[in-house]
């Protein structure tokens, strides 16, 4: 658990916003979904970043 928490803390932006996006169309690992939005949070990303970030891609 600690390495997947190192690992999303060492991911960039807009990777993080990527790769919530796909966890949460894609997976069922709700524990790593809780883990990215959580980083999300902890960034203080604003839903407006976020929103842009899934229009993107």
């Amino acid at each position: 658990m600690r390495d997947m928490r190192d690992s999303i803390h060492a991911m960039d932006d807009e990777f993080l916003i990527n790769r919530f996006h796909v966890a949460s169309e894609q997976s069922a690992d709700d524990e790593w979904i809780q883990l990215l939005l959580g980083e999300i949070l902890e960034r203080e990303l604003t839903i407006e970043e976020v929103w842009l970030g899934l229009r993107l891609h």
